[in-house]
C-alpha cells in the first residue's frame, strides 16, 4: 500500500466531540481558525509505571521508568452519531476503535509554540 488511504471519508464538524483536556484550535484551508472546546471528562488512559533505572545529573538521579498503559476512562462507547477526539496515545491503545481522531499536523507561532492544528489522523486499519 502506498500509504494513502483507499478512499476519503468526509466528516461533519457538528458530530466531533473533543475528548482531550484542552481547546483544540483549528486553522482552515480558508485561514480562518475554529474552536472546539473540550467535553469533560477527558479520555485518559489509565497508567502504571515501573523504576527501571536512573540517571545521574550531578549529585541527584532523575528516575527513568517503563510505563504500561491500562484501560481507558471517560471514553464513551462508540455511536453512530459521533467521532470522538483524543490523544495519539489513547487512539493508538485502541487501534480497533474507528471513531477516534487525534490531533496530526500542527500549526505554531513564529516563536515555535503550537498554536492549532491544520489535520486530523487515525489509526490506519491492518490490512
Amino acid at each position: 500500500m502506498n500509504g494513502q488511504p483507499k478512499s476519503a471519508t468526509v466528516y461533519n464538524f457538528n458530530n466531533l466531540l473533543n475528548l482531550t483536556p484542552h481547546t483544540i484550535n483549528i486553522a482552515l484551508s480558508s485561514g480562518e481558525w475554529v474552536e472546539l472546546p473540550p467535553t469533560e471528562p477527558p479520555a485518559r488512559l489509565e497508567v502504571n509505571r515501573q523504576q527501571v533505572g536512573a540517571v545521574m545529573i550531578g549529585n541527584d538521579t532523575v528516575p527513568v521508568y517503563a510505563t504500561v498503559f491500562g484501560a481507558c476512562e471517560g471514553l464513551p462507547p462508540p455511536d453512530d452519531a459521533h467521532l470522538f477526539i483524543v490523544s495519539r496515545v489513547v487512539a493508538e491503545h485502541l487501534p480497533s476503535r474507528r471513531d477516534l481522531l487525534f490531533p496530526d499536523e500542527v500549526v505554531r507561532n513564529q516563536q515555535g509554540i503550537i498554536i492549532g492544528l491544520s489535520s486530523f489522523g487515525v489509526i490506519s486499519p491492518n490490512d
